[in-house]
């Protein structure tokens, strides 16, 4: 569970990365919002679409924060998790962040080529009376078509910006990104065909069982039927949470 300073510097980070000033004095927190960020998170349609009927830049607010409910008043909002607001900054930083595209920092007075990979990260849920969620985070080299597994694992100790270092230049991908994409999940397909995957075959003896049971009851509820055999049915389920073109020596 994230604690509160956690919160507090996820908080922090998510307005400094959208162009958001900060002011902190003791326990109270100012953000003074962007126009964009106003539309985003203070429910004013029809103000801001009045403003650009008129062809006005209209003033945004700002937001009065409190990161504990002892502090909690009239005139400020509560993050913590679950809250409407955190909820709409959580969607948002997760929809900006699905793509992103990151150089090597590189300190260096010599020409360096740097190797493009794309890295997707993976969200497998496998599904039946069983229920288990894991990440994956698998990358491709687009030149030589090297697959790593753990891509964060692997790139995390470098640093990275979204400006290239001096002397410093790109290659151009030989593999493009959708074939790139194919590969991947192609690899990760067949890593999970290796596993033995027993809590599939538990969950379609459940589902036989249960299956039998209505049969044996005698009933015409199609509905029951189906919700049997959809939450018995062993299933593992692909969503991409997000992915991105790294550039490295």
């Amino acid at each position: 569970m994230m604690n509160h300073p956690s919160l507090k510097q996820l908080i922090y980070d998510y307005f400094n990365l959208n162009h958001c000033s900060i002011h902190t004095e003791g326990e109270k927190t100012t953000v003074h919002l962007t126009k964009e960020m106003d539309q985003l998170l203070m429910n004013r349609p029809f103000y801001w679409h009045y403003q650009d009927m008129m062809k006005q830049e209209g003033i945004p607010l700002q937001l009065d924060l409190s990161f504990s409910p002892l502090n909690r008043t009239n005139n400020n909002s509560l993050i913590q998790l679950g809250s409407d607001l955190f909820m709409k900054i959580y969607a948002d930083a997760i929809e900006k962040g699905r793509f992103t595209n990151l150089y090597q920092i590189i300190q260096t007075d010599k020409q360096t080529a740097l190797y493009p990979w794309l890295i997707i990260t993976v969200k497998i849920t496998y599904k039946g009376d069983y229920h288990e969620e894991n990440m994956h985070s698998l990358a491709i080299n687009l030149i030589k078509g090297t697959i790593i597994d753990h891509a964060f694992n692997h790139f995390s100790n470098d640093e990275w910006s979204n400006q290239i270092s001096d002397y410093c230049y790109v290659l151009t991908p030989l593999i493009r990104i959708e074939n790139g994409y194919q590969r991947i999940m192609k690899c990760l397909t067949e890593q999970l065909s290796y596993k033995k995957h027993i809590w599939a075959r538990y969950a379609y003896e459940n589902q036989q069982k249960h299956l039998a049971y209505f049969d044996s009851m005698d009933k015409n509820d199609e509905t029951e039927l189906e919700n049997i055999k959809a939450n018995y049915q062993p299933s593992i389920i692909y969503k991409i949470v997000n992915c991105g073109i790294f550039h490295c020596s």
